[in-house]
């Protein structure tokens, strides 16, 4: 994440609290998933010793600006997300969309509470992608790896995002954590491989997923799969 999403304290006891607040807080994400704010803590042993005149708190995700928003009991944290997420550095910078963005998250009437994913798709189509083989310079720490995947959605051409341990694919506006673009997967690249995975994963209309495979960093086969 860029050093823009990240909030600097330079205050110990405002560090000290903020560690203390998070010691025993979770929460759960529409996908399941549970979330710890501490895990986010740069630095959650520090001493005061330690702390200096300035230290990062943490660099947090969308997903974690909202509970903050909603839940986090301190004004230094609530006046930093109005500065991320209602242009209170610059105003001129963003639209008067973003500049209520923050008052529409605490108020539950943002667009990430809005959205609605798109129909999941029923059928698959798998069309081999013909072409000579070619070497890509990238896949020299992926010699060990037979295939990888990755996908966009087809409609905008935004990319697909990978949570290797939910084992899901996520649109961008959805705002889930996500580990990679792609997906690499040790095992053969059949059709019938294929179309077992993309059930699986029970993506939204108009998908479209890249399956290919290398060896010795040549790509030699390649797959189009898209959902309809």
């Amino acid at each position: 994440m860029a050093g823009i999403d990240k909030t600097y304290l330079t205050s110990y006891d405002d560090y000290k609290k903020v560690i203390d607040w998070c010691r025993d807080k979770s929460f759960k994400l529409s996908n399941g998933q549970v979330i710890y704010p501490s895990d986010f803590i740069y630095y959650p042993y520090i001493t005061e010793e330690e702390f200096g005149t300035e230290r990062v708190l943490w660099n947090t995700p969308t997903y974690f600006d909202i509970w903050l928003i909603r839940n986090c009991p301190f004004d230094f944290i609530q006046n930093r997300l109005k500065e991320q997420y209602g242009g209170g550095w610059s105003k001129t910078a963003f639209t008067d969309h973003n500049e209520s963005l923050y008052e529409q998250i605490k108020n539950g009437t943002s667009p990430y509470d809005t959205y609605v994913r798109p129909e999941t798709g029923k059928k698959i189509k798998i069309e081999r992608i013909l072409g000579t083989p070619f070497r890509d310079s990238n896949m020299c720490w992926h010699i060990e790896t037979p295939y990888w995947v990755k996908g966009k959605r087809s409609k905008n051409k935004d990319s697909m995002w990978y949570n290797e341990d939910t084992d899901e694919w996520y649109t961008n506006d959805e705002e889930l954590p996500c580990t990679s673009s792609a997906k690499f997967v040790k095992g053969s690249l059949t059709k019938k491989n294929i179309y077992n995975m993309v059930r699986k994963w029970k993506l939204p209309k108009g998908t479209q997923m890249i399956f290919s495979a290398s060896w010795r960093r040549y790509i030699v086969t390649e797959y189009l799969v898209t959902v309809i």
